[in-house]
């Protein structure tokens, strides 16, 4: 008589030794390009926050959705990046660097005067990660 259970496969999927590392591989070469991407979004809200009040960042008090990859990782979002936009080369390519490292902010140009003293201005604490204050 054949048993009604079977509490493991009778065959269990055999993965080689080769395949095993590049599965690992995969997984570190796209683990570590999210990691990276986190690195140079947290560098590059330290820059704004150095040339403050020609830059600004801002998390609302519930900030909007990363992308996934980037939500696994535990990354906040930011909200909007104000900065000094004089239309030249150099600041149009600056707006092009955030919109690819902040796909959920809304990137504004023109920095606005009353931008300056905003309530909810963030800084990236000590931790590294972005907050709300």
């Amino acid at each position: 008589m054949t048993a009604l259970y079977h509490p493991r496969p009778d065959r269990w999927p055999q993965v080689s030794l080769k395949g095993f590392f590049v599965l690992v591989t995969v997984f570190g070469v796209w683990l570590g390009v999210q990691l990276k991407w986190i690195r140079d979004r947290h560098e590059a809200l330290r820059w704004i926050d150095e040339h403050r009040p020609n830059a600004s960042w801002v998390i609302w008090e519930i900030s909007p959705p990363v992308p996934g990859t980037l939500r696994l990782l535990n990354e906040m979002g930011v909200s909007e990046i104000r900065f000094q936009n004089d239309g030249s080369a150099a600041s149009v390519a600056m707006q092009q660097r955030f919109e690819k490292l902040f796909p959920e902010a809304e990137i504004n140009g023109p920095l606005h005067s009353e931008f300056e003293w905003w309530p909810y201005q963030s800084r990236i604490p000590a931790g590294g990660s972005p907050a709300t204050h």
